[in-house]
């Protein structure tokens, strides 16, 4: 047995140089393909391989882009390893991901969320407890009266009493949650982020959320939500915006299995908007939220949208214009 983990070792050892001298090829090394990228993020988050090792990796990464078979490599072998879990509620829930991957990423997915809500649409917010890019969803979320669940159990209880549920990535996967962590400690983004976008914690119960800015690594998730199983509603705003904003539209699509949908085009240029833009602290933020569920403040054009797209991908409308309408409909609502 010893001997085979040796083995093992060095295989491990051999795929590292192979992934800091990739596309050398006047040496002979070739980078790693899919298979061998699973093979060697299993052995990080199984702890198989030491803290220089790993940080030997990541520095590769950081040094050029990440393939399309490192990304792939590393959603395989985090799924592979995420809890199993399947939520406790018949509705098609929607799944949205708060890891800090994009500034301003806090306010969308908690207004995004609270409308949800509204439609009694389960929502399954899951990520990291702070975030690497200004004001986490935790903090927002907190200020709205929503709890990180301390247990997959909890997060039952909290869908079926209050529709909605924040899972800690802990409890998902705490091997990926230390690779994430890896941001922190060494001050290098890693593809964790990215993929974390990609993670389903329901297994296929869901329509899946995320987000892309042109000119930042997220961009590169619309590549990956195209090669793997799976509902999503991506969101793509373009370089230089970010997601707080809301007196631009993003891109909308759905992306089912691989086939992309567009349901709204990215606006061109930001639009004048009755709507008062919300503060940037977690407080302020939480009580614009509150305030638009009471009716005080118009629901963002772009916010309407996107409820509009996640009702069409869980099925609470029979076609797009439908869903595009009931959407209008309740925003007018509540502005009235």
């Amino acid at each position: 047995m010893a001997c085979n983990l040796l083995t093992a070792h060095m295989q491990f050892v051999s795929d590292i140089r192979r992934l800091i001298l990739r596309g050398n090829a006047a040496r002979g090394e070739f980078p790693l393909d899919e298979e061998d990228c699973v093979r060697l993020w299993g052995a990080i988050l199984d702890d198989a391989l030491d803290d220089f090792e790993v940080g030997a990796v990541i520095a590769a990464l950081a040094v050029g882009v990440e393939t399309r078979d490192e990304i792939m490599g590393l959603y395989r072998a985090a799924n592979d390893r995420m809890v199993s879990w399947a939520p406790m509620h018949e509705a098609r829930a929607v799944v949205i991901p708060a890891y800090g991957l994009v500034q301003g990423e806090a306010l969308t997915v908690a207004l995004a969320a609270a409308l949800l809500r509204r439609f009694d649409v389960p929502v399954i917010v899951h990520g990291v407890l702070d975030s690497p890019c200004g004001v986490s969803t935790v903090s927002v979320m907190r200020e709205l009266g929503i709890m990180p669940c301390a247990s997959l159990s909890q997060a039952d209880d909290n869908l079926a009493a209050e529709r909605i549920a924040f899972l800690p990535v802990q409890l998902l996967s705490p091997a990926f949650a230390g690779l994430l962590a890896l941001r922190g400690r060494l001050g290098i983004e890693n593809c964790a982020h990215l993929v974390a976008q990609a993670l389903d914690p329901t297994r296929g119960f869901a329509t899946r959320l995320c987000f892309s800015v042109a000119g930042t690594m997220s961009e590169r998730f619309d590549t990956l939500a195209r090669q793997i199983e799976g509902d999503f509603v991506a969101l793509g705003w373009p370089a230089g915006r970010a997601p707080s904003n809301l007196s631009i539209r993003p891109r909308i699509e759905r992306i089912r299995d691989g086939a992309t949908e567009l349901l709204f085009e990215a606006d061109m240029q930001e639009t004048r908007s009755a709507t008062i833009p919300p503060p940037e602290d977690a407080l302020g933020i939480a009580r614009w939220i509150q305030r638009i569920g009471s009716g005080a403040v118009p629901v963002p054009v772009p916010a309407v949208n996107l409820l509009a797209a996640c009702l069409y991908a869980v099925g609470h409308a029979p076609d797009f214009s439908q869903a595009k309408a009931i959407a209008a409909l309740s925003a007018g609502r509540l502005a009235a």
